[in-house]
């Protein structure tokens, strides 16, 4: 100890004149630097010279500090020479511009204690400690198996750091928070070259609360400018629990349900493998049990396609885990329906002008059911019965009724009649008045020739008359026939 005093008092009493005596000379260096492995280490020692000491010989002289307290010089220059260490021939030089120290492709091994010495009459020396660090590879892995709630502590994930320097230390995060109540084994190899590799498994005491939770590791060094750090990726634990709760929801439609709508049910749970699922309703069952669905039914949903009213009732689901069931609340489903509608009297009705008629159209429906007639696209009555008075045939056509319920009036049935009319309008009245007086004008000509023919000598072997209506359906459309034995004769009218 007191031969190293002795050979430091040097530095020791230099150090004490400058920083005392109107520092003459100064020289100013950083107490530490660092570098990246591979990269250029860069030592500073700047020289301040005063005026009046410009022409004095100076000497730059770079070493570093060996084992045992001596120094081995790797770079001495003058204002005609520059030497170098042959170790470091090809990698040290010197900064023309300042007294700067640089060391090329740096290794594990310039991480030393560097002294720079400048002398004028006076000699100065400074060390810098360099740090060199080395950029490492991080990796997670998760726990392949699935991890089961229990009150200990489960293996988690590896963090794995490699050809790491200098020696990291790893922390845990939950949900991006640093644990605190976690348990870490770690296994530190140093490598032939100097690196580190370092294992550090986490085993947590995992809960339901946990079961979206991520996990990750952070690996972080100190170096004399502050930290470096790299954080693995995050992974989420596979976790095995039982279901706790079970409830039932109607997926679709939303809102109201109607009749042939598709209605699909799933039962919803948290656990891990999912459980075996079954769908009872006692909608189906006579005396208002709960009965089995068959149909429909896939994984953790119940899908009932074009539902009717008679499905309507009570739905639960069931879960089976670890020889354990679970039954879900009841959810009750109400189809909103109107059942097919019944017209009195029924179609089609024929009618003649002038009639009097009332048509009744009745149906029942999942709730109160309100009526109106339509004739095409116009409204013509509301309720349940259409009462035509005095019908023509303007009356005649196709008319609807529509019973819709009280409480939604897109839930609707229709059914339509046809209604005919028979009889004579005001232009079928026109021509039959116009025929009956052809027929009347025919019978009359018809008549004075019948009288005309029997008082002639030729009708003494007796004749006859026809009036022949041609068409049966067109009264103006007649004849007038006389024949006797001797002659024929026509008359036509018109």
């Amino acid at each position: 100890m007191h031969g190293y005093l002795a050979l430091q008092w040097p530095r020791l009493f230099a150090l004490f004149y400058l920083q005392c005596f109107d520092k003459v000379l100064s020289v100013v260096a950083l107490p530490s630097v660092e570098a990246c492995f591979g990269g250029t280490l860069s030592v500073p020692c700047h020289c301040s010279v005063p005026p009046w000491t410009v022409r004095t010989t100076v000497s730059l002289r770079w070493s570093v500090e060996t084992e045992d307290g001596n120094n081995k010089c790797i770079l001495y220059k003058t204002s005609v020479v520059l030497k170098k260490n042959p170790s470091y021939e090809h990698r040290v030089s010197l900064d023309p511009r300042t007294s700067v120290l640089l060391i090329a492709n740096a290794t594990l091994a310039d991480e030393q204690t560097y002294v720079c010495s400048i002398k004028r009459e006076n000699t100065c020396r400074k060390s810098v400690t360099a740090k060199i660090y080395a950029p490492f590879q991080i990796e997670i892995v998760a726990n392949p198996k699935p991890i089961p709630l229990t009150e200990d502590a489960s293996k988690i994930a590896t963090c794995k750091v490699r050809h790491s320097y200098p020696f990291p230390h790893i922390y845990w995060y939950k949900d991006g928070n640093l644990t605190t109540n976690a348990l870490t084994r770690e296994k530190l190899s140093k490598l032939p070259s100097g690196f580190y590799d370092v294992n550090s498994t986490l085993h947590y005491h995992l809960g339901r609360s946990d079961i979206a939770s991520t996990f990750h590791c952070k690996a972080v060094y100190e170096l004399p400018s502050g930290t470096k750090s790299a954080e693995s990726k995050r992974v989420c634990p596979t976790l095995h629990y039982p279901p706790e709760t079970l409830e039932l929801k109607i997926e679709t439609p939303r809102g109201e349900i109607k009749e042939r709508d598709t209605v699909t049910l799933v039962c919803y749970t948290l656990a891990n493998p999912m459980p075996t699922f079954t769908f009872r309703t006692n909608a189906l069952s006579r005396d208002g049990s709960m009965e089995m669905v068959t149909s429909g039914v896939y994984k953790q949903s119940l899908m009932i396609p074009g539902i009717g009213q008679e499905q309507s009732g009570a739905y639960e689901c069931q879960a089976q885990y670890g020889g354990k069931t679970l039954v879900s609340p009841a959810v009750y489903i109400h189809v909103q329906s109107v059942d097919p509608l019944l017209i009195v009297p029924s179609g089609p009705l024929n009618l003649m002008v002038g009639d009097n008629v009332i048509v009744t159209c009745r149906t029942t429906g999942s709730g109160p059911v309100n009526f109106f007639w339509t004739k095409g696209h116009a409204r013509v009555s509301d309720g349940t019965n259409l009462k035509l008075d005095h019908v023509n045939l303007d009356t005649a056509g196709q008319y609807s009724c529509i019973a819709y319920l009280v409480a939604s009036q897109n839930i609707s049935k229709t059914q339509s009649i046809d209604i005919r009319v028979f009889g004579l309008g005001v232009v079928s009245l026109i021509m039959f008045l116009l025929g009956t007086l052809i027929l009347m004008l025919t019978v009359i000509v018809c008549t004075k020739r019948y009288r005309q023919l029997s008082r002639s000598p030729r009708s003494t072997n007796g004749g006859r008359i026809f009036l022949l209506l041609k068409d049966p359906d067109k009264i103006e459309s007649t004849s007038c026939s006389s024949q006797s034995a001797e002659d024929v004769v026509h008359v036509s009218s018109l």
